[in-house]
């Protein structure tokens, strides 16, 4: 095959890649954009956060590269395309780095929401505890001093109780968006505020519950 031949056929096959990375696949909950992500976790099924909308800048990436890859079949070009092609290769490193992993980050992790709560708490004497929790950034990000329950029931309710002989007033909770419900009907508090939202975190929230 000859040069002109390699590179045009690169460039068809960098457009099929592109295209997947774009467009969300038919009958599928995730976009194209999760497959990056999808590199560095072993999980394929956690949620895309509904906040974040890459399409158009990897379709801005999308049309320089193929456009430089064809644009490498010109003899004359390949000189100057190819410096251009590496300083593509910087600069989306840079974005996947800088920008891409940034913002995903928070989604993937617990660390934004603990610090939530530290910075809503007044004191230790307002405790959080991990609700129906086994992803172990709970611990990590609280030095594991977190009473931590995977499940509830009567074993959960029982230390509630204790705690509330003890004069605890206040306490949050840390637990998956979906066991809202089931944390607050276990808890049976007077009052209820969700420290943290979806847009912050759209896997784990925080809970401010009076009791």
């Amino acid at each position: 095959m000859s040069g002109a031949g390699a590179a045009a056929s690169a460039a068809l096959m960098l457009g099929i890649v592109c295209r997947d990375l774009i467009l969300k696949p038919d009958n599928a909950d995730q976009p194209g954009a999760i497959r990056l992500l999808q590199l560095f976790t072993y999980n394929y099924r956690r949620a895309w956060p509904d906040s974040l909308d890459f399409s158009a800048v990897l379709t801005g990436f999308s049309v320089v590269a193929v456009g430089l890859g064809l644009a490498l079949a010109v003899r004359s070009l390949r000189r100057p395309v190819t410096v251009a092609l590496l300083s593509l290769g910087f600069v989306w490193a840079a974005w996947g780095l800088d920008v891409y992993m940034v913002k995903m980050a928070p989604h993937w992790g617990q660390r934004e929401v603990i610090e939530a709560y530290y910075a809503n708490r007044r004191g230790p004497e307002e405790p959080i505890v991990a609700y129906q929790m086994n992803w172990k950034g709970e611990n990590f990000y609280t030095g594991n001093k977190i009473p931590a329950f995977v499940s509830s029931g009567a074993t959960f309710t029982t230390w509630l109780k204790q705690q509330r002989e003890k004069g605890v007033k206040v306490m949050y909770f840390i637990t998956e968006h979906g066991r809202v419900g089931g944390l607050k009907s276990e808890v049976a508090g007077k009052n209820y505020r969700e420290v943290t939202d979806k847009v912050l975190n759209n896997k784990f929230v925080v809970v401010r519950a009076e009791l």
